[in-house]
């Protein structure tokens, strides 16, 4: 799908990132892996993936950060609020393992929305900076 290797090691890398995210917030939080929310990893991995994308394949077509930002931002992060709140629902269930999916899930979704609204687009702006330095005969 994205066709480049550089492209594929951003979301790759933002992938990462959320996924190192969940695991430190559900460090943070006391959280730990059990049968019931063990099953947050694959969903998170999706979740990292998907978004990701999403971003740099519009900032492919735009070809700079802001652009691509303004025109997927958005519905990324609507898509995420919208799943947010249907992990953050299982927290009134009465079945703890149920609770405890509900949280790591959120955690997750945070993470991943994060890693791809905001490390991501850092990383593309600094690729362009650089891009653009070069081009014009300057120095790392």
């Amino acid at each position: 799908l994205l066709r480049r290797a550089r492209a594929a090691a951003w979301v790759l890398g933002a992938l990462a990132l959320g996924v190192l995210w969940l695991l430190g917030f559900m460090g943070w939080a006391g959280l730990r892996f059990n049968f019931a929310n063990f099953t947050v990893m694959p969903i998170t991995f999706g979740i990292g993936v998907d978004y990701a994308v999403n971003l740099q394949q519009r900032h492919a077509r735009e070809g700079a950060v802001q652009p691509a930002l303004r025109r997927a931002g958005g519905a990324i992060l609507l898509c995420s609020l919208t799943t947010l709140l249907g992990y953050l629902s299982l927290l009134v269930a009465d079945n703890g393992a149920m609770q405890s999916f509900g949280f790591a899930a959120a955690l997750g979704e945070l993470a991943c929305a994060g890693a791809a609204l905001w490390a991501l687009p850092a990383a593309l702006a600094w690729q362009e900076l650089r891009r653009r330095g070069s081009q014009v005969g300057g120095h790392d």
